[in-house]
């Protein structure tokens, strides 16, 4: 099984709605499809939009692969959600992106090429 990093841009909590700090998961998974939608069943029901500020968009826009874990096969959402920026400065991890809800994964070096 493989370790993600399954991020919504940005919360509800914050005025600046998506592009605050943004929300995230630590998922064990066996592709990027499966990571999301684990951790997208955590975001149902939870708020968009909390009085003023700025609405989020409920569905995972971007993953990062951080490693494997030989100790188990359960898919599983391990941590989250927590907010904090999901920003990797100088990282080779891997990345994809995708910008609406039954989008196409692109490689972040791909979107940037």
């Amino acid at each position: 099984m493989k370790l993600f990093i399954a991020t919504r841009w940005g919360n509800p909590y914050e005025e600046e709605g998506p592009n605050g700090k943004d929300t995230n998961f630590l998922v064990r998974a066996s592709s990027l499809d499966d990571a999301a939608s684990l951790a997208e069943e955590l975001l149902i029901g939870r708020p968009q939009l909390i009085e003023e500020n700025l609405p989020v968009e409920n569905f995972i826009h971007c993953i990062r692969l951080i490693g494997e874990d030989t100790n188990s096969e359960l898919s599983s959402v391990i941590h989250g959600p927590w907010i904090a920026a999901a920003i990797f400065r100088d990282s080779n991890l891997e990345m994809w992106l995708r910008d609406e809800t039954d989008g196409q994964w692109i490689r972040a070096s791909e979107g940037l090429e």
